[in-house]
């Protein structure tokens, strides 16, 4: 890198990656394991629930799921997701591990995977979902443009880890194979609060869009040491919010005045909508089961309520959520944290929303799990660049 500057030099090394990048990630999952009797999913938690029916969308004949396998004795013997395959025992795995392909859909891992190891399976695996939809993305879109996006993207990232993780996101987006720890050089935590970007202060206005059962509370509790105004927490799904509320009740007696709850989610407009139940996945869908309120932000923060920092995780809906908050980003100026993985061109779209909504937001990215999961674009204007 002596001659080149750091951005140019992961710039470059992305947009050749992705240059070169034969989409070919469901052909590889079938020739891997096209010669095995069996396959199972060790896993029954939300992970695991979409599957089976990507598999059969690999190579001629797609991959048949045998079996789930999970931990949890309850689920033994249960057809988990009524999908007409059964959870089996540790035990019974173990009996056909010769024949079987293992794939460990939990966010656990490393876990699964030491327990599992010692019982030498012929494959013990990991298939990352993001994986199909990048493959289908790359498949339908002109690859230059993507790689013009990216290449803007890299353009307003504001520190070198930033443009580091971003390559590294792009190396997984073109790899077939997952080895022991691939992720772990750019999984940092906490999710949300890094503490060498995001400066709390003693009067923060948090807004927590996709707020499942509160289990953002205790990290903002750390990274705002117990000072802040107030905590608005949406949440779509109405157990979701129903288990929040109990959370907060039980867990945050003394300050739960603080806490607004909303069983709404968030978007571009204020309406009714149908939504799938996926729990913590749980989505809007015109054809779910499901029906709840979304609000723009801008509608329900009209009185000029002061707002200091906004948290999306909202499966997909980020991008309609920051046109809907679209005035009250301009005129207040929050911290934003806002996911960029439930769609491929999120990686993009967002960044480069926000920094056109306001030239003044410094961009950052990091990523938090060892999954494909929870990559994270951070927006920030120092004081002294405010107004």
């Amino acid at each position: 890198m002596s001659n080149i500057t750091y951005k140019e030099y992961y710039k470059n090394k992305a947009c050749e990656m992705l240059k070169d990048y034969k989409a070919d990630y469901r052909q590889k999952i079938w020739e891997k394991y096209k010669s095995f009797k069996h396959v199972c999913i060790f896993g029954c938690g939300n992970m695991g629930r979409e599957l089976p029916q990507l598999l059969k969308s690999c190579g001629e004949k797609g991959i048949i799921v045998d079996c789930y396998c999970d931990n949890d004795k309850s689920k033994v013997g249960k057809d988990v997701y009524n999908c007409g395959i059964k959870c089996i025992s540790i035990e019974d795995l173990i009996k056909i591990k010769n024949e079987t392909a293992v794939i460990i859909s939990t966010r656990y891992y490393k876990e699964i995977y030491e327990q599992l190891v010692k019982y030498k399976f012929p494959l013990i695996d990991r298939v990352f979902h993001n994986k199909f939809y990048i493959d289908d993305f790359l498949k339908e879109n002109d690859r230059e443009k993507v790689i013009n996006s990216l290449k803007n993207l890299f353009e307003i990232l504001e520190d070198e880890e930033s443009c580091r993780v971003l390559t590294r996101i792009i190396e997984e987006w073109t790899r077939s194979e997952y080895s022991y720890g691939q992720l772990d050089d750019i999984y940092s935590i906490p999710q949300y609060f890094p503490v060498n970007i995001m400066q709390s202060s003693d009067k923060e206005c948090f807004v927590d869009c996709g707020a499942y059962n509160g289990d953002s509370i205790s990290d903002f509790l750390n990274y705002s040491k117990g000072k802040f105004e107030k905590y608005y927490a949406f949440e779509l799904n109405n157990k979701n919010c129903e288990e929040l509320r109990t959370n907060i009740e039980m867990n945050y007696e003394d300050i739960k005045e603080k806490f607004v709850v909303e069983n709404k989610g968030v978007s571009k407009e204020t309406k009714e909508v149908r939504y799938e139940d996926g729990c913590e996945g749980s989505k809007i869908n015109q054809y779910g089961m499901e029906k709840g309120q979304i609000v723009a932000l801008d509608d329900y923060f009209s009185n000029n309520q002061e707002v200091t920092f906004i948290k999306m995780d909202i499966e997909g809906a980020e991008m309609d959520a920051l046109v809907g908050a679209k005035k009250l980003i301009e005129m207040q100026q929050p911290k934003l944290a806002i996911c960029l993985y439930h769609k491929p061109d999120d990686l993009w779209k967002i960044p480069l929303y926000i920094k056109k909504i306001n030239k003044k937001y410094n961009i950052y990215i990091r990523h938090h799990t060892d999954l494909m999961n929870e990559t994270v674009c951070y927006a920030i204007i120092n004081a002294k660049n405010k107004n």
